[in-house]
């Protein structure tokens, strides 16, 4: 048991010796096992260190996700309020010190005109300074300790953390030194926030709609997304849609609880601008991937909107066909082309009869040129046939109907077969 102990005491002063020390995985996992088994063995500045030190690797992807995942639940299992108390006091100290002139005192929105962006440049030199100390000081480590933190505070206790919380988490989305590193984990502290620690059901203890704050934080989320290839990186513009959208979303819930309306606008208004104006057109088959991951953030949004999809139907068929069912290299990426089919599929699933009646030429005509392009690439397997012929059935299902000339018109024109129409 002595020796547990001292290994672990051992393990923290290796991690506060050094901001580049990574512990092996065994290592790690070592540490977390004996916070939890011998913590009655711990004095209270020992726990509270071995939680901090735990706490760094939650978010580090140089370890698998089950490991981060445990660093996490390890260090959260240990706290109790008044050790959350003083880590809280930590890491204050430990947070980017730039006031940020959009926001009071208390942490809320400050209702007035943006500082002019030709600012001094004794006042930029001083800004970077202090970012430039902070990041050489190993300020990156209180990004996966904040996120412990937010996963730990309770929803009555926000109003009086706000005041640090959020320039806390601005001053990292604010960076420009690190996307990946430093700007991206600001985010993910942003959605940890709107997801863990606020409830929902509360708005006598804390209320966000009052705090005026989505007004900060959406302009510089949405202005995020536009890292498109090739001046970024692929996987990288990836990420940072995942991380855009999967807190998005969570902002507008947020602020919109009590207004659905206004939550489904916003919604819609993501769909529309960014996504069918503003991404598929400009990644479409050049970047496959990208355009998967896009279009299934597309049936998130159709899940969310219901029959309010109905508003995009129009545009997002027209998107499909001009920019990925028409090109001739669709059939290169057949998850692709699966895809496409799912998400017609699920706008054809909520959108109304009368509304699918009236486009049903257009949407036959997806499947049926995508057939075609299929069979004459080889890639028509019996997988990909029969999902071109349940989606036909769906529109069948539906209401949707062809006279016999039609129906002959379209079969006789098929190299591979025919529908059931």
């Amino acid at each position: 048991m002595i020796e547990f102990v001292e290994d672990l005491e051992d393990f923290t002063d290796k991690v506060n010796q050094s901001i580049d020390y990574y512990p092996s995985p065994e290592e790690l996992s070592a540490a977390c096992d004996a916070l939890v088994k011998f913590r009655h063995e711990l004095n209270k500045s020992q726990r509270i260190k071995s939680i901090i030190c735990i706490s760094y690797y939650c978010l580090e992807n140089k370890y698998k996700p089950d490991l981060m995942k445990r660093c996490l639940d390890c260090a959260c299992q240990e706290l109790d309020e008044s050790s959350l108390s003083l880590i809280i006091e930590d890491l204050r100290s430990m947070l980017v010190q730039i006031k940020n002139s959009q926001v009071s005192n208390e942490g809320r929105f400050k209702d007035q005109e943006m500082l002019a962006l030709n600012s001094n440049k004794g006042f930029n030199f001083a800004e970077d300074k202090i970012r430039s100390d902070w990041h050489e000081g190993g300020g990156r480590r209180s990004i996966p300790l904040f996120f412990m933190v937010l996963s730990q505070l309770k929803h009555r206790d926000i109003s009086s953390n706000l005041w640090w919380i959020t320039p806390g988490i601005l001053n990292l989305m604010d960076d420009t030194s690190d996307l990946e590193g430093i700007k991206l984990g600001g985010v993910v502290l942003l959605r940890q926030f709107l997801t863990q620690t606020i409830d929902l059901n509360d708005t006598v203890h804390f209320n966000f709609t009052n705090t005026g704050l989505a007004k900060v934080f959406e302009p510089i989320l949405t202005s995020l997304w536009y890292h498109f290839p090739p001046s970024t990186d692929p996987q990288l513009t990836e990420k940072i849609w995942e991380t855009v959208f999967t807190t998005l979303i969570p902002l507008y819930q947020v602020e919109y609880s009590q207004n659905r309306s206004l939550y489904y606008k916003s919604v819609s208004k993501f769909l529309s601008e960014i996504i069918l104006q503003a991404t598929l057109p400009r990644v479409a088959t050049e970047y496959p991937e990208l355009t998967l991951k896009v279009l299934k953030f597309v049936d998130t949004t159709i899940d969310i909107l219901k029959e309010r999809s109905v508003a995009h139907l129009q545009r997002l068929i027209y998107v499909l066909g001009e920019f990925l069912i028409r090109n001739g290299y669709i059939t290169l990426f057949m998850p692709l082309v699966h895809q496409i089919v799912l998400t017609l599929t699920k706008l054809v699933v909520v959108c109304s009869r009368s509304r699918i009646v009236g486009h049903k030429y257009d949407l036959l005509a997806c499947v049926t040129i995508l057939s075609e392009k299929c069979f004459s690439e080889g890639t028509l397997d019996d997988e990909t046939s029969a999902q071109f012929h349940a989606f036909v059935n769906l529109l069948k299902s539906k209401g949707c109907s062809w006279n016999q000339d039609e129906r002959q018109l379209l079969n006789n024109s098929l190299s591979w077969g025919k529908f059931e129409l």
